[in-house]
Parts: C-alpha cells; structure tokens; sequence
C-alpha cells in the first residue's frame, strides 16, 4: 500500500510540474503541499528530475532524422563545416611548413664566401716583328702579370721584390750580342749575296 500510495504521489507530482492538471486538481494538490511532507518531497524530487533531464543535450532527439526524409541546408551545412574548417586548418599548417622549411633551404650560409665574378680581360697583343724590343715587352707583361697575381694571394705588397719594369742585366746583355751579330746591310755589297729587289724598282 505504502508503495502504490507513492507512486500514486510520485505521478500526480510530476503532473503538477507538466501542467497536466486542471485547475480544481492543481488546487487540490496545493493543499495538499501546505500539510503533507510526502507531497512536498515528491514534487521536489520531480523538479530536479525534470531539470537535470532539460539541461541534458538532446542529440539523438536532433539526430535521429527519418531515412525517407531529405536533409535540409542547413543540416547540411552543419555537417559539412566543421569537417571542412579542419581540412583548411591542416592544410594551411602544412603550406606554412612547407614555406618555413624553403626559406631555411635558401638562405645564404654565412659561413661560404661569396665567389667574386671573373672578369675577362682581352688579350694583349705582343709584337712578333722580330725586334729585339719585342722581348721587353713580353718580359715586363709576364712579370706585371706574375707580380699581381702574388700580391693578390699574399695580401700585401712586397717592397724587396723587383719591380715589374725593372728588366735584368742579361737581358741588355743578350739584347747587345744579338745586336753585334746581326750583319749591317750598309757594309755589305751584292757580292755577299743575292738581296731581295726593291718592290718599287720592280713594278717600274
């Protein structure tokens, strides 16, 4: 009896809260309220029955769509953003790694030495006449050549080392002896031999 008093109490009192009574029971329930502790303790369970059960999100009463029904815009739209916002997330995080990791490959290393650009020089033209001064000329560009590109990997400048004009002594020497060795063609006459004719004398 107790237990079926109860239920009974336990069922009007939620009736009370759903507003499912008419107005002479909901007054007699109130009265009721006013000396029966059991029917004070029974609503105030059903009230925080039905505020827990409110506060609850109600996923599978918005989820639970019929097969034969069509999804609408914005169902679909709400399915599909979250998914799509991570896509983005995840691609863009890669892009910008991608571009992190580029500029690091690309940077200049400080420790390599930029590699000076090689200038070509034309080239000098050494008289190849026959003229003993001929050998002058090359000796100094040989030698102003060599003296630059020794002061270039030494860094400095040698004041002991000869100067590129000077020119050695054997040099004048041999300059002379080939100087003295050569026949004078004012001493010679056509006996010595036969000389090649004036091209002016031939053509008249």
């Amino acid at each position: 009896m107790t237990t079926d008093r109860d239920d009974n109490l336990t069922w009007l009192a939620y009736q009370y809260v759903a507003n499912e009574l008419d107005a002479a029971q909901r007054a007699e329930f109130e009265a009721r309220l006013a000396d029966d502790q059991a029917a004070r303790d029974a609503l105030a369970d059903l009230v925080l029955i039905h505020e827990a059960v409110g506060r609850q999100p109600a996923t599978g009463r918005d989820s639970a769509i019929p097969a034969t029904q069509p999804l609408t815009r914005e169902q679909v739209i709400r399915g599909t953003a979250p998914r799509f916002g991570s896509q983005v997330i995840v691609t863009s995080a890669a892009a910008l790694a991608l571009l992190v990791v580029v500029s690091l490959l690309l940077r200049d290393d400080p420790a390599i030495e930029p590699v000076a650009p090689v200038v070509m020089t034309p080239a000098r033209t050494i008289p190849t006449d026959g003229d003993p001064s001929s050998l002058i000329v090359l000796w100094q560009d040989l030698h102003a050549d060599q003296f630059l590109v020794d002061g270039d990997a030494a860094g400095l400048v040698d004041e002991s080392a000869p100067a590129a004009d000077e020119i050695p002594d054997w040099m004048f020497l041999a300059l002379d002896a080939s100087v003295e060795a050569a026949p004078d063609l004012d001493d010679m006459d056509d006996a010595d031999g036969p000389w090649p004719a004036d091209p002016a004398e031939e053509r008249l």
